[in-house]
């Protein structure tokens, strides 16, 4: 069992009003955040706190709820697939996965690489290139990552 996810100190600041879970949720520990009332909300703010405020698997949920509408090959669902698998790469790399966390980094590069070919190096004012550079110096003992402002 993996150690939880701990609290940024100091917190960021928010983007939206939308309350934090009570918990960060890690899979295969503790109950489903669902049995717990948590319900993802499609909030692009809301997911940007989420992440930022080291709630991975809720941005996750909140971003797949986003993008669960999309056509999947458009340049918005490819973004928001890459910041599902970036959430995703650091709940498995924390959980000593690093197998299955090296392949979730690799979808999140391709992914948003096809997507800021589309939209720009900055869709929605996340700068890519940090972000994916974060995710990296995670991968190697760096800072718990946050969503880079473009």
């Amino acid at each position: 069992m993996s150690a939880s996810i701990p609290s940024p100190d100091p917190s960021p600041p928010r983007r939206s009003v939308l309350p934090l879970p009570g918990r960060r949720h890690l899979p295969g520990e503790g109950p489903h955040p669902a049995a717990e009332g948590f319900v993802a909300v499609a909030d692009w703010d809301w997911a940007c706190d989420l992440f930022d405020h080291r709630y991975y698997w809720e941005a996750h949920e909140a971003w797949e709820a986003a993008w669960a509408p999309l056509r999947r090959t458009s340049p918005e669902a490819r973004f928001l697939q890459g910041l599902i698998c970036g959430a995703a790469f650091v709940i498995k790399h924390h959980q000593g996965r690093h197998g299955g966390a090296a392949r979730l980094l690799e979808r999140a590069r391709d992914h948003l690489t096809v997507a800021t070919a589309a939209l720009g190096p900055r869709p929605r004012g996340i700068d890519v290139s940090a972000f994916l550079d974060s995710l990296e110096a995670f991968r190697t003992g760096g800072a718990w990552p946050i969503l880079p402002d473009g």
